[in-house]
Formats: C-alpha cells, structure tokens, sequence
C-alpha cells in the first residue's frame, strides 16, 4: 500500500524472533501508542506488550487505524499524546 517493498528474509526472520525477551531487557521508559481500530495489528496485542517492559505507558488512541490517516484528530491526538509523555518522561 504504501511501496515500501519487504522481502522474505525479513519476513523469515520475523518468525525467529524472541521479541518478548529483547523487550524485557529494556530498562528505559518506553511509550507504546497504538489506534483502537488498526486493520493490520491489533491493539490488545500492543496492551500485552506493556507487560515485557520494566517501563512502559500505553496510549490508545480511539478509533485511529494503522496509519493514524482515518482522521486528522487521530494524528493529532498521537502527537500531543507523546509529546506530553516525553515532557513528564525527561523531566
């Protein structure tokens, strides 16, 4: 959809990963933002992930899709959001 071409190695590896132990090994604050209506991913899989982390904050934005494009709020509302943790965060 968007042209990016992907090749099969990379999906290959995919299947290889242990995503779940690289992540508990990351002990910085993470900030997980994911659209409640994404066609490609669901969020509940993001709302798992939280829990590989030592630190992480969860943002769902209602009603965003994969790209955050359904509607401009959406992109908004993903900015604002994550601008607000990285304010609390670094401070």
């Amino acid at each position: 959809k968007s042209g990016v071409k992907v090749g099969s190695s990379i999906i290959s590896d995919l299947g290889s990963c242990h995503l779940e132990g690289a992540m508990q090994g990351i002990n910085k604050p993470v900030y997980l933002a994911h659209g409640t209506e994404d066609p490609r991913i669901n969020y509940k899989n993001t709302e798992s992930a939280v829990s590989y982390f030592t630190n992480a904050n969860l943002g769902l934005i209602k009603g965003a899709n994969h790209s955050y494009k359904k509607n401009d709020n959406h992109r908004k509302i993903l900015f604002e959001e994550t601008c607000k943790w990285f304010d609390k965060t670094l401070k």
